[in-house]
């Protein structure tokens, strides 16, 4: 990206990563076509690859996935993520600014997996079974008695 402030705003920043539609327009006619994949194709690649990520740990950015998805398909809606990435990513260089966002916790996630994986498996719900197997992968934190 280089210096920040050589984009006037964050709708060139976005044009910059060849994210935004192409536009054809003939007299009357105005069409948005796919995404002109004008400039770097490492830094698309790249805030494509982030918004993979960012989808599984923002809860605002996945409700925003998901509510695309509903309306476009799904590497359309990614594309769309990665522009709303890029664009936030502006924000934050150009006001010096932290990611703020309710992030999913790691753990909580992982756990909620462990327990639906087990349940799966063996067809019912045994709860006994499902903290001895969450303490074998390291989760300490447990208690034994889960509804105390």
């Amino acid at each position: 990206i280089g210096d920040i402030h050589r984009f006037r705003n964050k709708e060139s920043l976005a044009s910059y990563a060849g994210l935004v539609p192409r536009q054809d327009q003939s007299g009357k006619n105005d069409r948005k076509g796919h995404i002109t994949k004008e400039g770097p194709s490492m830094l698309r690649y790249l805030l494509v690859l982030a918004a993979h990520t960012v989808i599984k740990y923002s809860k605002k950015m996945k409700n925003k996935y998901l509510s695309l998805v509903k309306r476009i398909e799904k590497n359309r809606a990614m594309v769309a993520i990665a522009r709303i990435l890029a664009e936030t990513i502006f924000t934050m260089l150009k006001k010096n600014v932290d990611f703020e966002d309710e992030i999913i916790p790691l753990t909580e996630k992982k756990v909620k997996k462990m327990i639906e994986r087990a349940n799966s498996e063996s067809g019912e719900i045994n709860i006994q079974e499902n903290i001895k197997l969450i303490s074998s992968k390291g989760f300490r934190s447990l208690s034994t008695k889960p509804f105390s």
